[in-house]
């Protein structure tokens, strides 16, 4: 997919919608799993759409109940899961 042409910008934000496609159809293990692979690819590479990211890992933490959050996140990243999630989107376009 987009991995090999190393747009990374282009593969964070079809992950995203990945994980929102999977949120919409009720798979939150699955939204968890793309939007955490987004968030990674964001931070690693200082990519503008973090907000949006947290904002959308904020809106499943809501959704999966913060302690399942937090060990599904350790379970998968093997480290703790962001804390600053709640972000102002009102910027946003």
């Amino acid at each position: 997919m987009f991995d090999e042409a190393r747009d990374v910008q282009r593969t964070a934000r079809t992950y995203g919608q990945l994980g929102m496609v999977a949120e919409d159809r009720g798979d939150l293990p699955g939204a968890l799993e793309w939007v955490a692979r987004t968030y990674s690819l964001a931070i690693d590479h200082d990519l503008p759409l973090l907000t949006q990211v947290k904002s959308h890992l904020g809106r499943l933490r809501e959704k999966y109940g913060a302690d399942e959050f937090t060990k599904w996140w350790q379970g998968f990243l093997g480290v703790d899961p962001p804390t600053d999630l709640d972000v102002d989107t009102s910027s946003i376009l």
